[in-house]
């Protein structure tokens, strides 16, 4: 998760128990920020044309710390969309790893009971909260050994 994209943020390591939000930053990159910030930020890009008017010339989400997450760690979704809502009830338990890609980036992606899902699908402003925090060191799978979710093209 520790990506060069996303170096002009602040950075830290996650601690059990906070409750963490999937975030689209505008180089469209998909990370987790703190619960609180993100409510901040959200309600700041409230202001109407004029907020939208300055929010056009500044870098707007750039200020908001990111949350790095060892892969292994236990988290549960909170407030799932009524679209998936059919498979996962409210609330739903994930493992969050990290896949290789073909050129060897890594990607992050939630392991759920019903498949996977890379951390870009899931939704703007889904929320996580960690349950258990993980020291693996080699949780990190092959992309050829992962396997979409079947809602992977509805999350994006």
């Amino acid at each position: 998760m520790f990506d060069l994209s996303a170096r002009r943020t602040l950075d830290r390591l996650a601690v059990q128990g906070e409750e963490v939000v999937v975030h689209k930053f505008r180089n469209r990159n998909a990370r987790l920020v703190p619960g609180p910030e993100f409510d901040d930020w959200r309600a700041r890009r409230r202001g109407g044309f004029w907020q939208w008017l300055m929010d056009l010339f500044s870098s707007g989400d750039e200020a908001l710390t990111v949350v790095h997450i060892p892969p292994g760690t236990w988290v549960r979704l909170v407030g799932i969309p009524e679209v998936l809502r059919g498979r996962a009830g409210k609330c739903q338990e994930a493992i969050f790893m990290q896949l290789l890609g073909p050129g060897g980036e890594c990607r992050d992606a939630l392991s759920l009971a019903y498949g996977n899902a890379l951390l870009q699908f899931v939704p703007h402003g889904q929320r996580l909260k960690i349950l258990w925090l993980s020291s693996a060191q080699d949780t990190t799978p092959e992309m050829d050994e992962f396997e979409p979710a079947p809602y992977s093209g509805v999350m994006g």
